[in-house]
């Protein structure tokens, strides 16, 4: 059995035992386990007379001879004549059951045939009372009149204020960017405490907390303790939200936490663990079947949209994934062809489809030759094949990017592209010195390093650091891809903005270092600015 600390005992607070432990690390409590225990069972002289009385008592027990047995008719007089404290009686002016005495003749009707056990036979009625009237104020359509607080109730409570000013940082500085919920209906539902009564949303409302714990803080030492914050929110939803109906009752909400949990989970627990909440989100998905157009008539306006966001952050996060860690890619539906029968009028769905635009360019058949998951006998990719999406991809436009951080997406993730790409082409045999096209030449990183190197210097490091971790795993790529074309026996040619080696290798070294320390930050995504899209 585990020790609970002095905070928790006097709280009445699950412990998790440890030191220190979950709950006083959520709350910035001192954990001490410096209470005394007191010694459990009878004590002293009281051991001695307990003994005495189960002896006396045993020795003193009635026997049960069949001579003594009652006939059942007699029993059922006897049981008709007392008092039944047992059986219960609706009280309709207090709303309250409350021990009554019934006849057996209320319970039993004789059937015709004789009379009392031996005689006849009886029909048992079972005794019902009446189905009380609730006022017409009282909602029964609200889950917290109806269900009991969860398990975890008590510890939400204690967090309550902390819980709050997360969501509020989550709608400033991730929600534009990732706009997966429907702010106002989490808002209100927060502030009626659902979330003391629905596993699901309590699950939600802490898996957002945690990825907000994420953001940037002042100093070291407030990061360091916002990140054990965040790991100890992590686990607490993931145990609300394992226990919740996902697979018989798959709701936006259950998907929306599954992906809030991977995105953290990249951060505290490794790609691994998040490509395992990512694939939960996305079997989610597949069972409300978001991938058929006809599935979203089933959801009211609101939540249409919604859901078509949530469709299109998880394909982009599954070919970003597939293209990070080679992992293959299984959610192949397409992009941004609306599986919907009315117009986006959002403008969160808006502020979301320049970065679907950009990722519905990597098709999945790419992606399968990029990452070497394709097969020689069918695969398709082709130097027209390759043009074609280098083309497309110099073609995107940052038009209605919503901040900064998405511009910094947009152009750096455009040139990680191309040199995913290219890469594809050096393991198909596609390139040549002297290619007319530069796309397929040997020294095309060269060129992307370039124009990687132009946007770095018109975009400001917030907005490239905004973006987290992830844009260093990019730029590291872009990087190697340049520096492995220096090492080639063959000089390579040049682009118009480097006239020496030099300048390439001092670039290089400027865009590892950016690499390095963008790669190292400890946030999901940054928006700065306060203002959310209608």
């Amino acid at each position: 059995m585990t020790k609970a600390c002095d905070a928790c005992y006097i709280r009445r607070t699950k412990c998790s035992g440890s030191q220190p432990c979950r709950c006083c690390t959520i709350s910035d409590l001192n954990c001490t386990y410096e209470r005394r225990h007191k010694k459990r069972g009878p004590q002293g002289k009281n051991v001695a007379q307990i003994r005495a009385t189960l002896g006396s008592g045993a020795s003193s027990s009635p026997s049960t001879s069949p001579s003594n047995s009652t006939e059942p008719s007699r029993l059922l007089q006897q049981a008709a004549s007392s008092e039944q404290p047992s059986l219960l009686d609706w009280n309709e002016d207090t709303f309250l059951f409350e021990p009554a005495t019934a006849l057996v003749s209320d319970i039993f009707t004789v059937l015709p045939g004789g009379e009392g056990l031996d005689g006849g036979l009886f029909q048992i009625e079972p005794h019902h009372p009446p189905i009380p009237s609730f006022a017409s104020s009282t909602s029964l359509s609200d889950p917290s009149i109806i269900q009991p607080q969860h398990a975890g109730a008590s510890q939400l409570l204690l967090l309550e204020d902390y819980l709050s000013n997360a969501l509020q940082r989550f709608l400033i500085h991730i929600f534009p960017l990732y706009p997966v919920i429907d702010a106002e209906e989490v808002q209100k539902r927060f502030v009626d405490q659902v979330h003391l009564h629905d596993k699901q949303f309590a699950a939600l409302v802490l898996s957002i907390s945690a990825l907000a714990a994420l953001l940037p803080a002042a100093d070291m030492a407030k990061t360091l303790a916002a990140r054990n914050k965040a790991n100890s929110l992590v686990d607490m939803a993931i145990g609300l939200h394992n226990t919740a109906d996902l697979g018989d009752r798959p709701t936006l909400d259950c998907i929306t936490t599954s992906m809030m949990l991977s995105s953290s989970a990249l951060i505290l627990k490794g790609p691994t663990v998040a490509y395992i909440r990512h694939r939960e989100a996305i079997s989610l998905a597949e069972v409300l079947n978001l991938t058929e157009p006809q599935a979203y008539e089933n959801f009211d306006e609101p939540n249409k949209e919604r859901a078509l966001r949530i469709y299109w952050a998880l394909a982009i996060a599954e070919r970003s994934n597939s293209l990070i860690m080679s992992r293959p890619i299984t959610f192949r539906s397409a992009l941004t062809c609306l599986p919907l029968g009315f117009p986006i009028q959002s403008g969160l769905s808006l502020a979301l489809r320049p970065t679907a635009r950009l990722y519905e360019l990597m098709e999945p058949s790419l992606i399968d030759c990029i990452i070497g998951k394709c097969y020689p006998q069918t695969c398709g990719l082709s130097t027209q094949l390759a043009l074609s999406a280098h083309r497309s991809l110099a073609d995107v436009s940052v038009e209605g990017c919503v901040s900064e951080v998405q511009v910094a997406d947009t152009l750096l993730s455009a040139q990680w592209m191309h040199v995913k790409i290219w890469q594809a082409c050096v393991t198909h045999s596609l390139l040549n010195f002297r290619a007319s096209q530069p796309e397929l030449r040997i020294e095309y990183p060269i060129d992307c390093l370039s124009a990687t190197v132009a946007a770095t210097q018109k975009i400001s490091r917030r907005a490239i650091c905004g973006n987290g971790h992830v844009m260093g795993l990019k730029l590291k790529v872009i990087a190697e891809a340049a520096e492995a074309t220096l090492k080639l026996p063959e000089p390579p040619k040049l682009s118009a903005q480097f006239s020496s080696v030099d300048m390439v290798e001092r670039s290089i070294l400027t865009l590892k270092c950016l690499a390095t320390e963008v790669a190292s930050l400890q946030w999901f995504r940054w928006h700065e600015s306060s203002a959310i899209p209608s």
